[in-house]
């Protein structure tokens, strides 16, 4: 049994077959190209999904695991070039945080040739920062602990890459991406192209501890829209859509549109009570730069943004400050409780 991160709320005991979880791990092994001689960096909690399934795909194909016992930015640059790692997966805000250490741009990346993030959306800007820094093939995955970590991918193989050319192909890759191996997506209650992921298949889950078995498709809550090639972008989580008025905000839009400022490190959006609107649109950011204002950012998001969608209120606080799940990720149910307070 693997724990849910709590991102947005109390984690729940997912209830995970050896089935489920081999499936996956060929699965993984399969979609990351992995091969004897690899050596992977756990750099990620090894208790959650988010690097666990790298255990199960890695000794199937006889690689070799290394682990470091924190994350930090010198730490994961050593390990890559001491134990010439190739390929590892991280959170999304780990990656971020990486990109912001200055010891991370003058690390040694060249032994790496994959590196896969989740968890959270990435920006443009920070894909491409991510290519230019790792030199390695760089790629988001969405999933969730429920369907054993991966759902889609955003790694383009190389038929595609040549029918599409690079600009398209960055597209692909700044997405969600394609339905994983023997994961069967589709988009249910589909509103302005916009619906829910729904999933099935050998790798999902038969329910969560203490409660009824799942019958059929399970409904993840992420909110979606597929292109004409078949790739996911997620939205958005359902009940985390801020409606302002009667206008529906989707934080990771907004969160995506900070990241692309130069001095935003982290961006966690989400709605407040408003006693006029309902809710308003509330951000909380890391900078990289204390002189970066809040009416800076404002006005940033102004530019991209219609107007009800962006931040009402912008607050500033440290990265060490900054609630984490034991995953990695932002714990915004803990920011929404300070925020209400």
């Amino acid at each position: 049994m693997y724990y849910t991160s709590g991102t947005s709320g109390r984690p729940k005991g997912v209830v995970l077959s050896r089935r489920n979880v081999l499936l996956h791990a060929l699965g993984c092994a399969v979609e990351h190209r992995l091969q004897r001689g690899d050596v992977w960096l756990h750099a990620a909690p090894m208790f959650h999904l988010v690097d666990a399934y790298a255990i199960f795909a890695v000794t199937w194909v006889g690689g070799r695991h290394v682990a470091i016992p924190g994350f930090s930015g010198s730490g994961v640059g050593d390990a890559v070039a001491e134990r010439k790692v190739t390929a590892s997966n991280l959170a999304s805000t780990m990656v971020t945080l990486l990109l912001a250490d200055a010891t991370v741009k003058a690390a040694d990346w060249s032994s790496l040739e994959l590196l896969s993030c989740g968890g959270a959306p990435l920006s443009r800007a920070t894909v491409l920062d991510a290519l230019n820094t790792f030199r390695c093939e760089f790629f988001l995955s969405y999933g969730m602990t429920e369907c054993c970590g991966k759902i889609s991918t955003s790694l383009v193989d190389g038929p595609t890459r040549d029918r599409v050319g690079p600009a398209a192909t960055l597209d692909l890759v700044c997405s969600s991406g394609r339905p994983f191996s023997l994961v069967d997506v589709e988009l249910v209650d589909e509103k302005g192209g916009v619906g829910e992921v729904a999933i099935k298949g050998p790798t999902v889950f038969a329910g969560y501890e203490g409660r009824e078995k799942l019958d059929g498709r399970f409904r993840t809550g992420d909110l979606a829209t597929v292109d004409a090639h078949g790739y996911l972008t997620i939205t958005d989580r359902a009940k985390d859509m801020i409606l302002v008025g009667s206008e529906n905000v989707y934080c990771v839009e907004v969160e995506r549109v900070l990241h692309d400022h130069p001095g935003v490190v982290l961006a966690s959006v989400f709605g407040v009570p408003d006693g006029a609107l309902g809710e308003r649109v509330f951000a909380v950011v890391v900078r990289a730069d204390d002189a970066v204002a809040a009416a800076d950012l404002r006005r940033h998001c102004a530019r991209k943004l219609a107007d009800f969608k962006v931040p009402a209120v912008v607050e500033f606080m440290a990265r060490a400050d900054l609630p984490m799940t034991g995953s990695g990720k932002v714990a915004k149910a803990e920011l929404k409780k300070r925020a209400a307070q």
